[in-house]
């Protein structure tokens, strides 16, 4: 199942709904990663590299296949994990080994991500949950009124409180949520130094009636730069590690790097 292309992950429409539950694909490419060390202690390289390819595929289904940005960078963190095991396996048992050493290549080639924007997608996948979350709270006021106690219980809060629902407005809210995402978006697609240091979200501050809005927005808006970096990354890791791979090749057929 991890091998197949056709990977899709559930994704959340509403910020209340179920994050989805990382763990157990983490433990599931931790333990395909030791499936490759046990075959490896047996002698069986060929096999061992292809358990460890089958991690870095997992994590390249996730990255190809989600909606969520978590699922994305859950799934560039199983693949470097991946190609980090398979490196040292390479280095300690198959330096001289150019067919173990050619499956690896085509391994890695084969498992490269089809896309080089997944952060940016789910990054605009939590751009459509939160506006949905925006427009539901101006919906149902109740939202903004009552807290909840400890034993999961609602807790409706003193009248007082009660007029903080008119300090909220759900339309200007979306309206700097939007500006919000657009502005990050070209951010991250932005290349490293273009950008400066500082990020500053283009949040309205002043606006007396949304000041609810106002500090809701400047919690949910980081800046998700670093993500794409880290995507781009992941990418030139494969490639440079495949470039390793290669030269190691042309040294066992020529005798000597190119």
């Amino acid at each position: 199942a991890m091998a197949q292309p056709g990977l899709r992950t559930p994704y959340r429409t509403h910020i209340d709904d179920e994050l989805p539950d990382v763990i157990p694909l983490l433990h599931i490419a931790r333990n395909q990663l030791l499936r490759g060390w046990e075959s490896a202690e047996s002698g069986l390289l060929l096999e061992a590299v292809d358990d460890m390819l089958l991690a870095d595929a997992l994590g390249t289904r996730l990255v190809d296949g989600s909606e969520e940005l978590i699922m994305v960078i859950l799934g560039m963190a199983i693949s470097e994990l991946a190609q980090a095991e398979l490196y040292e396996l390479l280095t300690m048992l198959a330096r001289d080994d150019a067919a173990v050493q050619a499956r690896a290549l085509e391994g890695l080639q084969t498992n490269q991500p089809r896309s080089t924007d997944a952060t940016v997608r789910g990054v605009v996948r939590d751009c459509q949950l939160f506006e949905n979350t925006y427009r539901e709270m101006g919906q149902h006021p109740e939202r903004l009124m009552d807290e909840v106690s400890w034993d999961g219980e609602v807790q409706p809060r003193p009248i007082q409180s009660r007029l903080a629902a008119l300090r909220y407005d759900a339309d200007a809210t979306i309206a700097q949520h939007r500006r919000i995402c657009r502005a990050t978006i070209a951010r991250m697609e932005s290349p490293p130094f273009d950008r400066s240091d500082a990020y500053e979200p283009p949040i309205q501050s002043s606006m007396a009636y949304n000041d609810i809005g106002s500090t809701l927005l400047s919690i949910a808006s980081p800046d998700f730069s670093r993500r794409a970096d880290e995507e781009r990354r992941g990418l030139v890791r494969r490639r440079g590690l495949m470039v390793v791979i290669a030269a190691r090749l042309f040294s066992l057929e020529r005798g000597s790097l190119p």
